[in-house]
């Protein structure tokens, strides 16, 4: 009997039924037998393909320098966009703290066309009618 579902077992479980029954091993699934040794059957689960690092879509900076007459940070300045550590001291002696700015990821939603009675409906309506009956089922966008 072939099972579909996936079950995960102790290895002390499964060490144990080696030793014990190692016939019952083998029959279960759990263990084969190779050149004479009995080995325990592992399988890995896939995992899920890792998102592509998203790259940031602008840049900001803001610096102070306690000894020149400005302690406090100055406000926040947009910059070109490099690979910078978060906060670094520049060659003038001035603290500069970075920060990336990235897109928020949009939702996927599914698209919602229109019901055959809709569609009937329709029959005789104008395109600009049809396409304001669309946005209003797909949350208004365009």
């Amino acid at each position: 009997m072939i099972c579909a579902e996936t079950v995960t077992v102790n290895a002390k479980a499964i060490s144990w039924l080696k030793e014990k029954y190692p016939e019952l091993c083998v029959k279960a699934g759990l263990c084969e037998r190779v050149s004479g040794r009995l080995y325990t059957k592992t399988y890995t689960t896939p995992q899920p393909d890792k998102p592509a690092e998203q790259e940031p879509v602008a840049a900001q900076h803001r610096f102070r320098h306690p000894q020149k007459g400005t302690p406090d940070w100055s406000v926040w300045q947009p910059c070109k966009v490099a690979q910078r550590p978060a906060w670094e001291v520049d060659s003038q002696g001035y603290e500069v703290e970075y920060r990336a700015l990235y897109t928020a990821p949009q939702p996927q939603r599914e698209w919602v066309g229109l019901t055959d009675a809709e569609r009937e409906e329709a029959t005789g309506w104008s395109v600009e009618h049809i396409e304001a009956k669309l946005r209003e089922k797909n949350g208004g966008g365009v």
